[in-house]
């Protein structure tokens, strides 16, 4: 802090780089962006509790962007043991014409595991940040990229989860892709 009481360039750094730091199975990451609007934060002390995937081979053309009866890219259900942050990633070959593909990705309690303070059977959470553009054409061009999307669930209780990821989207299709899910205790 300077004498004026004010957080000053190099502290918001600082936060921004120690709340970026991720461990992952003893590796570390560090993403430095410089300063910028922080909406949300959490950490974990301990590394993951669960870990839970989905691969696909076959092609998905989303069908629009009304996301509500797309179908799912990706879908892991999974025994939650701990209270605690989700890290949810989705990538994906994508070919784009003139189009763009969206994604959201949510998470619905679909069961209580036994478990001690569980999750409400029937309760969805939206993941952060939200609905997001994955990836977009250009009209004179058609490409074939893969696109890759990180999004966290803070504070998800206890539980049998479903985890999908829905994309939305105009004339694109998705092709090899991967939705893998992250459990952690904590944050």
């Amino acid at each position: 802090m300077d004498r004026s009481g004010r957080v000053g360039w190099r502290a918001l750094v600082g936060v921004t780089v120690g709340t970026a730091l991720v461990s992952v199975g003893g590796a570390y990451a560090v993403a430095a962006t410089g300063p910028r609007a922080i909406t949300g934060s959490g950490t974990s002390v301990d590394g993951p509790c669960k870990v839970g995937y989905d691969t696909e081979t076959a092609t998905l053309t989303p069908p629009d962007e009304l996301l509500a009866d797309n179908p799912v890219a990706g879908t892991v259900t999974m025994r939650k043991p701990c209270a605690g942050a989700v890290v949810a990633e989705f990538s994906s070959e994508v070919r784009t014409d003139a189009g763009f593909v969206t994604l959201s990705m949510w998470a619905t309690c679909v069961g209580t595991g036994h478990a001690v303070d569980p999750c409400t059977v029937g309760d969805q959470v939206v993941a952060r940040p939200g609905y997001t553009y994955l990836a977009e054409g250009d009209s004179y061009l058609t490409t074939t990229s893969t696109h890759s999307m990180q999004m966290v669930f803070p504070a998800l209780p206890r539980g049998i989860w479903r985890f999908e990821a829905v994309p939305g989207g105009s004339d694109a299709t998705l092709h090899y892709r991967t939705f893998v899910v992250t459990a952690y205790p904590g944050g």
